[in-house]
């Protein structure tokens, strides 16, 4: 369970270099939080503010600069909880 205000959201990657620049060869993470877009990141961490109360499916692609999967595609999804219970709690 995991608080959602905000939801602190990290990732791991390895041999893809994350730049909001454009240049060939590289790329950004697009997340969705149950199948709708929610950021275009170029960092390894970042926050979604005041995520409801709820069950959900967070998906993090690694795509090109202009938003196209890669080949093949690179993403991972993760099923969480998150309650109001859970804010203000030691992580």
């Amino acid at each position: 369970m995991v608080c959602g205000d905000p939801l602190e959201v990290e990732v791991e990657i390895e041999g893809f270099e994350l730049t909001a620049d454009g240049e060939a060869n590289d790329g950004h993470v697009d997340f969705s939080l149950n199948g709708q877009g929610v950021a275009m990141v170029a960092d390894l961490a970042f926050e979604l503010p005041e995520v409801a109360e709820g069950t959900y499916v967070l998906r993090a692609e690694l795509v090109t600069p202009d938003h196209l999967p890669l080949d093949p595609p690179s993403y991972d999804e993760s099923t969480f909880e998150c309650a109001p219970s859970a804010c203000g709690v030691e992580r």
